[in-house]
């Protein structure tokens, strides 16, 4: 668990969503800690390293050596990494990878363009947008019919499911949602973490294209999440990964760029005893 201190030196200083306890445990049921400037998570088998050091340069043969450490200790069954790079693992072999980078708007120097505000503007005409915490039955329809809409793999649909507990957990975190103007029905939400320091966290997006698409929501949504950053006085937003080319195209056009290189592993202990390892056989 963390401290007094450590919450507050890792709220201050984080740059990634996973780097705050609020966020990210509701979504893993583990524990938060620190080695050095890095944040992991972990559980009677498990451990969630977060390869982006807080205060300081990442550089790879100090988190290679952090990271070894504690699995060493650890000796997790079931390991999960992100990080710019991955390094070397002793004693365990990889069964997943993923690769992505971290998109990011600089608030104090964003200027949008002419086009981008008239598409907020002509959505702006059809829908009304509000800022809330509360998760209702119809926010848990909408998330429903997204998962179902976007066939996301089991493990992905399971954490989109652990959405509710996320925002009963965090008191930083708010939905931003836009409904419309003449029947009041809910046509999207984002939600967005306000917790750390200079940054404001973009995580979720869930629209409804079944019933009544607005084209221009995600962008009114996502004006709406700017001028709340800017009023808490936050510097970047980050706008999480890249995901796909349609994705990389939308927040570009609001002018973010990758800031950090993102890569995800899941690893598993090879095939040999622990116990013969540590007693030298």
């Amino acid at each position: 668990m963390l401290n007094e201190s450590q919450q507050d030196f890792v709220t201050r200083n984080a740059y990634v969503p996973e780097h705050l306890p609020a966020y990210f445990v509701p979504f893993s049921d583990l524990e938060p800690y620190v080695a050095d400037s890095y944040v992991y998570y972990a559980g009677p088998d498990r451990l969630s390293f977060i390869g982006y050091p807080l205060d300081e340069e990442f550089e790879t043969g100090r988190m290679s050596r952090i990271l070894n450490r504690l699995v060493g200790e650890r000796r997790p069954a079931g390991l999960r990494v992100i990080a710019p790079e991955i390094p070397a693992i002793h004693w365990y072999r990889i069964v997943r990878r993923e690769q992505d980078r971290y998109f990011r708007l600089d608030l104090a120097g964003l200027k949008v363009r002419p086009k981008v505000h008239n598409i907020v503007r002509r959505a702006g005409r059809e829908l009304v947008v509000s800022v809330g915490r509360g998760f209702t039955a119809e926010h848990q329809r909408l998330l429903v019919r997204f998962i179902r809409n976007k066939a996301l793999p089991e493990e992905t649909a399971h954490f989109f499911h652990r959405l509710p507990d996320y925002l009963t957990h965090s008191e930083t975190a708010f939905l931003v949602e836009a409904r419309t103007r003449d029947g009041g029905m809910l046509t999207a939400y984002d939600v967005a973490e306000f917790g750390a320091g200079v940054y404001c966290f973009y995580l979720f997006n869930i629209t409804n294209r079944e019933d009544r698409y607005i084209p221009g929501t995600s962008d009114l949504l996502l004006a709406e999440l700017i001028r709340l950053a800017r009023e808490r006085h936050k510097r970047y937003l980050n706008l999480g990964l890249g995901i796909n080319p349609g994705v990389e195209k939308f927040k570009s056009k609001w002018g973010a760029g990758p800031f950090l290189e993102y890569r995800f592993i899941a690893a598993e202990p090879k095939l040999f005893s622990w116990r013969g390892l540590f007693a030298g056989g």
